[in-house]
């Protein structure tokens, strides 16, 4: 597992790279041709994500208390945030080019994918929450004292199944 998710968070650090080496020395000529660029190499992260995610979620389905599935769960979050840090960027970048008039090929299936990633980071988080601090901790207390919580039935049922739920009260 180790292996998907370390090549998925190079890759999310390469593309990083180049945004923000892009955004230091681009030629004003090459505007679009470089965006368009940068907005294919977000299409392939995107691609990656899905393929490394996929792999993620078979693994967890095996063994889902395996201290391997935990640390795949952190790592994948973190290779999450990152790619959509890039995708930010990137869209910055096609939107001050747009205003530019420039017409970026790809800009739709990169707003497309951008999405699905979202989805795919808010189903690892509600696993795999970021670390909270004292008062997060606190309140979740709190909320599982008034009843607001999820089995660990529920939630394996819901990563199998790909559907996550809201975060309603229980009755």
């Amino acid at each position: 597992m180790n292996v998907f998710i370390d090549r998925y968070l190079g890759r999310a650090r390469a593309a990083e790279h180049l945004v923000e080496d892009w955004k230091n020395k681009h030629d004003q000529a090459m505007v679009a041709m470089d965006v368009e660029e940068l907005v294919r190499e977000c299409v392939d992260l995107a691609a990656l994500c899905r393929h490394t995610s996929s792999a993620f979620w078979q693994l967890f389905r095996r063994d889902p208390n395996s201290d391997t599935v935990d640390q795949a769960g952190n790592a994948m979050r973190a290779a999450l945030e990152k790619t959509l840090e890039v995708f930010h960027s990137v869209e910055e970048l096609v939107a001050r080019a747009s205003s530019q008039g420039c017409v970026i090929a790809g800009s739709e299936e990169l707003e497309r994918n951008e999405n699905e990633i979202h989805k795919i980071s808010a189903k690892v988080n509600s696993i795999f929450p970021p670390a909270f601090d004292e008062e997060q901790a606190k309140e979740a207390i709190a909320a599982f004292h008034r009843g607001e919580y999820v089995t660990i039935e529920e939630l394996l049922s819901e990563a199998q199944s790909g559907n996550l739920r809201d975060d309603q009260p229980r009755d």
